[in-house]
């Protein structure tokens, strides 16, 4: 094991430093053995996310869900490509960079996005606190940052802010740019809210254990607010901030329907990449296959790019158990929110709970937001 990373690190692989990424996934290709298993990954699972399911159990729950989502996908993608004027059959990858180009950043600054979308959730999904700030991603951050990235900081004080940074340069898509946006948003607030409500800095702390609750909630809330939009365009006697929020997806009803359609099938992607990372995951650190064998299958099975593909689950085998964390609890957590409304709860009363209590284990999150 150890000889074979210092192969990768010491450039006795050829095109592993390449720029590109077709050359550096041909290297892996080329030069991948046999599936690997690491070592202590099911008990890793266990001690540092407090997954009580099996890995076999995560594959399988993330591939259910990967393939009710994908049809779900494909629906919206063959929807989108006649309302685009794409030729019959184009792919999921081919539709979405096409939305991309229909519906553009354009004209509106993001600064203002965000501030229109947490007014929006202020009222309608969640308790927006104070201390959370909006910044353009410093030049020396870029390479560490995609899209967007929070950074908590002073959260073991009275005074918790939390660092919203944004890449301008990485996003010319506006439905792609208020992902990013409502994400990010979601886990300042989250770190802010816990800080200052939690009753305890302990249960403030950064590690692991945040990763289920804040990822499964940025991860949700993509899907709480392109859905709270479909509720309500069309529908007379709006607030401001309801039509503050609908204007960002264009000026008429019509245009708007369009856009939350688009927005829709944005976030549906991204709940099959968050499958996919999982499943990735799981497969990979299991020795079930390689990651270049997971590749081919995951671009078959999906449509999207191989590149694409590499991009957003490559980075995710440094951190063992993250992905699945963050995939799993993402759909529980909404499973959660749906059953407290059920119950004649409101959305907004669940999910400032859930962000303000502090990060307990999964299993303690999960008893305490059900009851």
């Amino acid at each position: 094991m150890l000889d074979h990373f210092k192969k990768t690190v010491d450039g006795s692989i050829k095109g592993l430093d390449a720029d590109d990424v077709p050359t550096v996934i041909h290297a892996l290709r080329e030069h991948t053995g046999a599936p690997t298993y690491t070592e202590g990954y099911p008990q890793l699972l266990a001690d540092l996310y407090d997954f009580v399911p099996s890995a076999a159990d995560l594959d399988t729950t993330a591939t259910t869900w990967l393939e009710q989502d994908l049809t779900i996908v494909k629906a919206l993608a063959a929807e989108l490509a006649s309302l685009l004027r794409l030729p019959r059959g184009s792919s999921v990858g081919d539709v979405w960079a096409e939305v991309g180009r229909k519906w553009p950043v354009g004209a509106i600054r993001v600064k203002d996005a965000a501030k229109i979308c947490a007014n929006f959730a202020d009222a309608y999904l969640v308790e927006v606190p104070a201390g959370l700030k909006l910044s353009p991603t410093p030049h020396y951050l870029e390479p560490m940052i995609t899209g967007g990235q929070d950074i908590a900081v002073d959260f073991l004080t009275d005074k918790p802010q939390s660092c919203l940074y944004y890449t301008e340069d990485k996003t010319s898509a506006l439905l792609t740019m208020l992902n990013v946006v409502v994400h990010e948003y979601s886990h300042g607030i989250n770190f802010v809210l816990s800080a200052q409500r939690a009753g305890s800095p302990l249960l403030n702390l950064a590690g692991p254990m945040q990763v289920p609750l804040t990822e499964g909630q940025a991860f949700w809330r993509e899907w709480d607010f392109s859905h709270a939009a479909a509720d309500i365009v069309g529908h007379s006697g709006l607030t401001g901030r309801q039509r503050d929020y609908l204007n960002l997806y264009g000026q008429t009803t019509a245009e708007q329907s369009q856009a939350i359609r688009a927005a829709q099938f944005e976030t549906y992607i991204w709940r099959v990449v968050r499958h996919l990372r999982a499943m990735c995951d799981v497969e990979v650190n299991m020795g079930w296959r390689t990651f270049v064998d997971f590749l081919d299958q995951a671009g078959e099975q999906t449509g999207l790019t191989e590149e694409f593909l590499f991009g957003e689950c490559f980075t995710f085998l440094a951190q063992p158990g993250y992905a699945p964390a963050y995939a799993i609890d993402g759909i529980r957590y909404g499973q959660l929110q749906q059953q407290a409304v059920a119950k004649a709860g409101t959305v907004k009363d669940f999910n400032t709970k859930a962000s303000a209590m502090g990060f307990y284990p999964w299993t303690i999150c999960d008893r305490k937001l059900r009851a």
